[in-house]
């Protein structure tokens, strides 16, 4: 904001650019307009402003405002069809359960060709195809099949890289990313966990080592217990990332005893993933004797840790584990 003796002036100053915007002739109109645009922040104000300030009437801040009026006045059960059903999942997405109960009187196929058609009809307006594809497979599911073993081609693969700006190895990423999460939502469990798990092997021969928040970030959607019997001769360190995997993959008591009663390693991961697993809710319900198993191996690895931080992550879960009976089915 400009100094002066009378009203002060507001500008945005662009660092990159090295100049100033100016957005209101004084700090009323400057909050009169952004509380017309409900506080709507842009990088680039130098679009939508002239030498008199930010113009209401420029076609962007139109769009917006006619878009925020949509948002705040169409409610779910206004949404009669399938194109307006989808027109308001873009607007509020898919974490409410009332807008995926919605979904389930259409067909999962017809759902995810409405999908498809309407990322044709915006997809130049810089929507983030991770997005869409959420909205796809939180919704479309099964019906969304077919097109997802067709990313696994790789020309198609390559064509919707080929989509995001300059083909950056980030996009790559974001793309083998969001391509495992489908594949997680949309295909038959056996099918996508081939399909990632060999793309996983594949790049480890590339990289020589598999690293766990790389499999944690593809695997973690499948919420499978066949997972941690397919990593268990894969893991190496950091344990991070194999930890917060082993907790999102639902394992059985066998498992859980299993790793605890093998190497250095495995122990640490799984207690790790039972520290993870406690603290998000996600621990299972098991019989008494299995969780008796449990808490004995742990203070057998107790006492053989050197470290102060293992030894403390151990106590704890052990404080959690204490009272069995909360956890007794």
């Amino acid at each position: 904001m400009a100094t002066s003796t009378t009203e002060p002036a507001v500008f945005c100053y662009h660092h990159e650019l090295d100049q100033f915007t100016l957005l209101a002739e004084n700090l009323p109109a400057y909050i009169d307009t952004m509380l017309t645009l409900h506080g709507l922040w842009l990088w680039d104000w130098f679009k939508v402003a002239d030498e008199h300030g930010i113009q209401l009437n420029s076609p962007p801040l139109q769009l917006w405002l006619r878009w925020l009026n949509m948002f705040c006045t169409m409610k779910l059960e206004d949404a009669q069809s399938l194109e307006t059903l989808i027109h308001y999942t873009t607007m509020h997405g898919v974490d409410h359960p009332a807008v995926l109960q919605a979904f389930q009187a259409y067909d999962p196929k017809d759902i995810f060709l409405a999908w498809e058609q309407h990322w044709q009809n915006i997809q130049h307006s810089q929507v983030p195809f991770s997005t869409w594809a959420v909205l796809v497979g939180e919704t479309a599911g099964m019906g969304a099949a077919d097109w997802v073993r067709s990313l696994w081609e790789p020309e198609t693969a390559q064509a919707w890289t080929s989509l995001a700006q300059n083909n950056t190895l980030h996009a790559k990423g974001a793309f083998v990313s969001t391509r495992a999460y489908l594949s997680a939502r949309c295909l038959p469990e056996q099918e996508g966990l081939v399909c990632v798990c060999n793309h996983l092997l594949q790049d480890s021969v590339a990289e020589d080592k598999l690293e766990g928040y790389t499999a944690n970030g593809q695997l973690q959607h499948f919420r499978s217990p066949q997972i941690i019997n397919w990593m268990r001769d894969k893991v190496n360190h950091p344990v991070d990332g194999w930890a917060i995997l082993f907790a999102h993959s639902r394992p059985t008591a066998e498992q859980l005893i299993e790793w605890l009663s093998d190497s250095e390693l495995h122990q640490k991961i799984a207690t790790e993933a039972l520290d993870i697993m406690i603290h998000r809710d996600l621990l299972p319900a098991l019989e008494a004797d299995a969780w008796a198993n449990i808490s004995d191996l742990l203070l057998a690895s107790l006492q053989l840790v050197m470290l102060k931080k293992d030894k403390r992550r151990i106590e704890a879960v052990l404080k959690q584990l204490s009272d069995a009976d909360s956890h007794v089915q």
